[in-house]
């Protein structure tokens, strides 16, 4: 009965996989936006497993806006290591997990070190898989301390 099944499942799910395929590719582009996207998205594929400069600054805003904040709210936008991978567009490395409790491990250490140039790093520390902190090598300080210096003045008005 296994014998007979599977290469008939097999082939209907191959077969579901290329029309699903066709028909997306098949769309046309409707306007600008479309193809804005479409360019930003091979771009992004192209680039998917480098770390640039402009990955990590967006990393990096994204951190001080929710670490430099004057309102606390229920949800503090604190980025999650999905999101994370997802910046920077690889995934990351798991160093070590600290402070275990009651068989929860609140701290974790992970790294992310570009393929192309390994002196470009970035370390990240998250509790509950939230983002609590973040350091680079490789990558411009003084665009960084800037940009930490404006999401600062901007949250103390």
């Amino acid at each position: 009965m296994k014998k007979i099944l599977f290469p008939i499942l097999a082939t209907i799910l191959s077969l579901t996989t290329l029309a699903t395929v066709d028909r997306v590719t098949a769309q046309p582009i409707r306007d600008s936006s479309d193809r804005d996207n479409l360019k930003r998205s091979l771009l992004l594929q192209s680039n998917a497993n480098v770390l640039t400069e402009q990955k990590w600054q967006t990393l990096a805003r994204r951190y001080y806006q929710s670490r430099y904040r004057v309102r606390f709210e229920p949800n503090n936008h604190f980025l999650s290591l999905k999101e994370v991978n997802n910046l920077l567009g690889l995934t990351g490395t798991r160093i070590k997990i600290g402070k275990k409790t009651d068989n929860n491990n609140s701290h974790q250490y992970w790294h992310w070190r570009d393929p192309q140039d390994p002196r470009k790093k970035i370390q990240a520390v998250f509790v509950y898989h939230q983002l609590i902190g973040l350091r680079s090598r490789g990558f411009d300080r003084e665009n960084i301390a800037r940009l930490k210096q404006e999401i600062i003045d901007r949250s103390s008005r």
